[in-house]
């Protein structure tokens, strides 16, 4: 049985396996429940549950990282997603890299 004052992660991530990974490796903490999701659709439909953190995918096909900040939580929240591609969606800079 779940801890009922167990820390609530929340992961949005349409890649399959990357996702299990994540959910996986949070997991062997018991202290944390994990609920891991593959669209935005199901993702929004559970925020009733309150979660503490959100890890969520900033390129999704139903959505982006953009409009799921949009929600009215307290949660913290850490993007995910691969630099290069932030960097192209987002039209920031990418930061020099300094030789050794």
């Amino acid at each position: 049985m779940k801890n009922r004052s167990a820390f609530k992660i929340f992961i949005l991530e349409d890649d399959v396996w990357y996702g299990s990974m994540l959910q996986h490796y949070l997991s062997l903490n018991p202290d944390y429940e994990v609920k891991r999701f593959e669209n935005s659709a199901s993702f929004f439909g559970a925020l009733h549950e309150n979660p503490q953190v959100v890890t969520l995918d900033y390129s999704l096909p139903d959505c982006d990282g953009g409009e799921d900040l949009l929600f009215d939580a307290d949660d913290e929240v850490l993007l995910v997603q691969s630099l290069n591609s932030f960097f192209d969606r987002t039209g920031l800079s990418k930061p020099l890299a300094k030789s050794p």
